[in-house]
C-alpha cells in the first residue's frame, strides 16, 4: 500500500549568530544561535554568496572593547609573570642564605609562601587572556559549514537585540521533506524506506528519497512528523516549495489502495459505497466516480480500493453541493 502526503520542501538549516562574547556584550551559539545579550552593532560582510568555513567572516561585531580588554589582561598577565620571577629569585636567594647561616628557617618559610602564592595566580592570568582573546576572535561571525545564505535579518551597524537570529544559512548538502503522518498508519513506516517526492512545479521531478526521521509523539490532527531526505539534487528545486511524497506502508493489506481525506468523499447510495469529484486537467471539469472502501476510516482518512489512482486531483472541500461536469478552477490559478 502507498502513503501519498503533501509536504514541505526545504534544505538542512542553521541560524547563525555570534558565539560567546564578552561580558556586556555576551552572544552564544547554540541551535537557534541567538544572542544572549544587546550587542554594539553589527558589520556585514556578506549580503548572499556561498559563505564557507574558512572564508573571510559574513558579519563582524565592533572590536574596540574587546580589544581594549585584552590589552588589560595582557598588562595582568606581564604583571603576574614578573611578580612570579621576582619571587622565585627571592626564593632562590634566600635558599642560599640559609646554607650559608646568615638567615633563620622563618625566613626560608616565608619566601615559599610568597613564591606559591605568585605561581597560583599566573594560571588564572592565563585564562582570563585566553578568554578575552577567544571573545575577540568571535566577534566575527563565520558559517557553520559551507553553504548560502538565504536571508539576512540584519542592518549594518545595527543594535543587535537578545535573542536575534542573524543568517539563515543553507546547506548544499541534500534537501528534506516534511511530512505530517496520520498515527494510525506510523507504525507501518520505518527509517530509511524509500519515497518518491514529486514537486508540480518543477518538470521531471520524480525525485528519490528515504525516511531519515520519524517522530516520537503525535502532534495537531493526530498526526507525526516524519522527514524524508532527497538521494538527489534536481535542478530547479528550491526550499519552500510544496512537494507530494509516496512511501510505501509495510504490512496490512496486500492490494493497492489510497489514504483519501473523509472530506472527499460524497454520500453513497445504492449503486455506490460512495462518490469523489475528479478534475479533469484538460476540461477543467469534475467528474463524480464512484469508490470502493476498503477497511473502513483511519483518522480523517480513509483507504480507497477502488475509483482512484495515483496523481488524481480530487475535490476535497463542498462535495456535497459539486455536480457531475461542473466547471473549476484550481486554488491558485
Amino acid at each position: 500500500m502507498n502513503l501519498r502526503h503533501k509536504g514541505l520542501l526545504r534544505q538542512r538549516t542553521r541560524r547563525r549568530g555570534f558565539p560567546p562574547c564578552f561580558r556586556h556584550h555576551y552572544c552564544r551559539e547554540h541551535i537557534s544561535t541567538q544572542f544572549r545579550d544587546i550587542g554594539k552593532g553589527c558589520d556585514r560582510r556578506r549580503q548572499t554568496g556561498r559563505p564557507g568555513k574558512n572564508r573571510p567572516g559574513i558579519a563582524t561585531l565592533d572590536p574596540k572593547r574587546f580589544d581594549l580588554s585584552v590589552n588589560a589582561e595582557k598588562s595582568q598577565l606581564s604583571s603576574a609573570q614578573a611578580n612570579y620571577s621576582d619571587k622565585k629569585s627571592e626564593l632562590e636567594r634566600q635558599r642560599q642564605l640559609f646554607k650559608k647561616g646568615w638567615v633563620a628557617k622563618a625566613a626560608i618559610d616565608r619566601a615559599v609562601a610568597a613564591f606559591d602564592s605568585a605561581a597560583r595566580e599566573l594560571n588564572p592570568a592565563r585564562s582570563r587572556l585566553g578568554s578575552v582573546e577567544k571573545d575577540r576572535a568571535d566577534t566575527i561571525l563565520r558559517a557553520p559549514f559551507d553553504g548560502v545564505i538565504a536571508t539576512r535579518d540584519v542592518e549594518p551597524f545595527e543594535e543587535i537585540a537578545s535573542g536575534k537570529a542573524l543568517f539563515l544559512v543553507n546547506s548544499e548538502a541534500a534537501l528534506e521533506v516534511d511530512l505530517s503522518v496520520p498515527d494510525s498508519i506510523i507504525s507501518r513506516i520505518s527509517v530509511g524506506a524509500p519515497a518518491t517526492v514529486r514537486v508540480s512545479t518543477v518538470p521531471g521531478c520524480g525525485c528519490s528519497g528515504r525516511i531519515t526521521e520519524i517522530g516520537t509523539a503525535s502532534g495537531s490532527a493526530n498526526t507525526v512528523p516524519v522527514k524524508v531526505a532527497l538521494l538527489e539534487k534536481r535542478s530547479g528545486l528550491l526550499p519552500g516549495m510544496s512537494a507530494k511524497a509516496s512511501v510505501t506502508l509495510s504490512g496490512g493489506e496486500t492490494a493497492r489502495s489510497f489514504l483519501v481525506p473523509l472530506t472527499a468523499i460524497a454520500p453513497g447510495d445504492k449503486e455506490a459505497q460512495g462518490y469523489v469529484f475528479k478534475f479533469n486537467a484538460d476540461s477543467k471539469a469534475l467528474s463524480r466516480v464512484p469508490v470502493r472502501r476498503r477497511n473502513g476510516v483511519r483518522d480523517n482518512y480513509i483507504a480507497i480500493a477502488e475509483g482512484v489512482g495515483a496523481g488524481d486531483i480530487l475535490a476535497t472541500a463542498g462535495v456535497g453541493i459539486l455536480r457531475d461536469g461542473q466547471r473549476v478552477k484550481l486554488l491558485g490559478e
